[in-house]
């Protein structure tokens, strides 16, 4: 089902440099971008490949996913299905002693086939056949990835009904100092209206995130990591949601939001829990943060409304609240830049212009920067 592919990220911090109490506080890799391999008709769901060890490394928590692999095997027991279920009906049909009224044929088959899907006995092939005797009727006629192409797809009416817009806002370069990045908005959103929709990633251990020296590990010598010598967190705790009583982070994952800056004097925006069933489960809501533990699928989303009118330009910008922005006052103003931020020079920048000169070990190395080693 493979339809897009995707770029490799880019590399810019927009202006923000080491000497800046903003630096770090945001990710400089952005502009990802996705091309299709094909034509894609509206309504079809966008697919990537991710490799095989995707579906391997988690099937602890996704059970048994049929991999490329897969398929052939379970194209080939179709076609043996689809030559009984053929002859069945021929015997039927021609017996006029024991003729079998259609109806309760298609139910014998429906029977047998949910027999053949709940089977003990689970194997890769086996869950790459279709899941109901209904479609895998279909896939006698055009095959089983043509009837996964057609069950992904969704019509213009459900997506008109159903679908979020994402385009109102793109990142861009925030007029905010320190921020790096904003979410500026493509069009004219009206005071009250939609802007946006976060769908909610959880992670319900914020620990995860945490960053720790290492530590030699006595019986192989090589390096571990050491609990009890935390270093930092992991940039993503930026982009998250979460209170200091909670472990609870929620996560935005869509194209836009995660670039909403902080603006306590003249927010223009809002947030607020998604009232749409299909983004947003609201009886998670009641739950403990111990119920996320083996959830793996989002079911909590924001959607931003807009409270003032929003030009297309504007930046998008809502209010963190006063905890948040202490904590950062306090931060620029006790800021130091880290050693050697003044001739701190890219290595991105020596990837990406290849004409730039690299110094041997007996030239002047700081051309590039001391942070920089060149090595033949």
């Amino acid at each position: 089902l493979k339809n897009v592919a995707e770029t490799y990220n880019k590399h810019d911090t927009v202006g923000v440099s080491r000497t800046d109490p903003g630096v770090g506080a945001f990710s400089p890799y952005h502009n990802r971008s996705t091309y299709t391999l094909a034509a894609i008709e509206a309504g079809s769901e966008l697919f990537v490949d991710y490799g095989p060890n995707w579906f391997l490394s988690r099937e602890s928590d996704m059970g048994m996913m049929p991999l490329i692999s897969s398929y052939p095997e379970a194209s080939k027991f179709m076609k043996s299905l689809q030559r009984l279920v053929e002859k069945i009906s021929t015997i039927s049909q021609g017996d006029s002693d024991n003729d079998v009224p259609g109806s309760s044929l298609e139910g014998a088959m429906s029977d047998l086939f949910d027999i053949i899907k709940k089977s003990p006995y689970k194997s890769r092939p086996l869950m790459a056949i279709p899941k109901s005797f209904s479609v895998a009727k279909r896939a006698f006629e055009v095959g089983i990835q043509q009837t996964e192409l057609e069950q992904s797809i969704r019509s213009l009416d459900y997506l008109e009904n159903h679908g979020r817009c994402l385009d109102n806002i793109r990142p861009g370069k925030s007029s905010i100092p320190h921020a790096g990045r904003g979410s500026i908005a493509t069009r004219f959103i009206q005071k009250d209206s939609y802007v946006s929709i976060a769908p909610l990633m959880n992670i319900p251990d914020r620990d995860v995130l945490n960053i720790y020296a290492d530590k030699q590990d006595r019986e192989t010598g090589g390096e571990i990591r050491d609990p009890s010598k935390p270093t930092g967190h992991q940039l993503l705790l930026n982009y998250c949601f979460g209170h200091k009583s909670s472990s609870l982070l929620l996560c935005p994952y869509d194209p836009g939001t995660p670039y909403v800056n902080h603006n306590s004097e003249s927010p223009n925006a809002k947030f607020v829990w998604s009232d749409d069933p299909i983004y947003h489960n609201s009886s998670w809501l009641d739950e403990p943060v111990s119920y996320f533990d083996n959830v793996w699928q989002t079911g909590l989303a924001f959607e931003y409304i807009a409270i003032s009118d929003i030009k297309p330009g504007d930046e998008i910008t809502v209010d963190y609240g006063p905890e948040w922005e202490e904590v950062w006052t306090k931060h620029i103003q006790q800021w130091q830049s880290p050693k050697g931020a003044e001739s701190y020079f890219s290595p991105q920048e020596l990837n990406e212009n290849p004409s730039l000169p690299i110094p041997t070990h007996d030239e002047d190395n700081t051309l590039i920067g001391e942070n920089i080693d060149a090595w033949c």
